[in-house]
């Protein structure tokens, strides 16, 4: 978008030293200046509310928040970046995870412990990492998460369109260790209404 600031509408020729000049030529420059003062108030204005800010600004107040709101953001090098952990303690019955709130969740449970996740977006592709410590043989469930079927890591084969290793019966559980700790993604692609995990990694 371009300015709406016009620098060259004033005459900085005007007013010509040593002669009478126009008053009308003082009026001109003067509204002219007034007018791209105006404008460019309201364009800093508009970027103080709108632009990616690497720090707050001072001089108005301004806090940069960075919320894109759902615009697009491509064609760009990423790396050095955090994620944001959101630590939920120790947990148990049932806990609702608010995806808004971070896109790493920590919890240790201390009993039996049952799962939501709310504040999905409706469209796109999000997910979130959660990193579950068991306090105990405690059993974990994520209500409408799907989990994948159970992998055999000891099965092999060399077809590549082989099902051998997966059991389509049996659909994967968590380890009730106590003392042991599960890694696994949930992810959406509608909002949250259909939500998979990823396999999980236990340690």
């Amino acid at each position: 978008m371009a300015s709406s600031l016009s620098p060259n509408s004033i005459d900085a020729t005007f007013p010509v030293a040593g002669q009478d000049n126009d008053s009308q030529g003082f009026r001109d420059n003067f509204n002219q200046i007034k007018t791209d003062l105006t404008n460019t108030k309201s364009e800093l204005e508009d970027l103080q509310s709108n632009a990616v800010l690497k720090a707050n600004l001072t001089s108005p107040a301004v806090t940069a928040s960075n919320d894109l709101a759902g615009l697009e953001l491509f064609d760009f090098k990423r790396y050095q970046y955090v994620d944001k952990v959101s630590a939920l303690g120790t947990v148990s019955g049932s806990n609702s995870i608010d995806v808004t709130n971070g896109s790493v969740f920590t919890l240790t449970t201390s009993g039996s412990t049952t799962l939501t996740f709310t504040g999905f977006k409706n469209t796109g592709f999000e997910n979130v990492k959660l990193i579950i410590t068991q306090g105990g043989a405690h059993s974990v469930n994520l209500t409408g998460v799907t989990f994948p079927f159970l992998m055999n890591p000891d099965a092999t084969t060399n077809n590549l369109d082989s099902t051998a290793g997966v059991d389509f019966s049996t659909r994967y559980v968590f380890p009730q260790i106590s003392g042991s700790v599960t890694v696994f993604d949930v992810f959406t692609t509608d909002g949250g209404t259909t939500k998979r995990a990823t396999y999980p990694t236990s340690y």
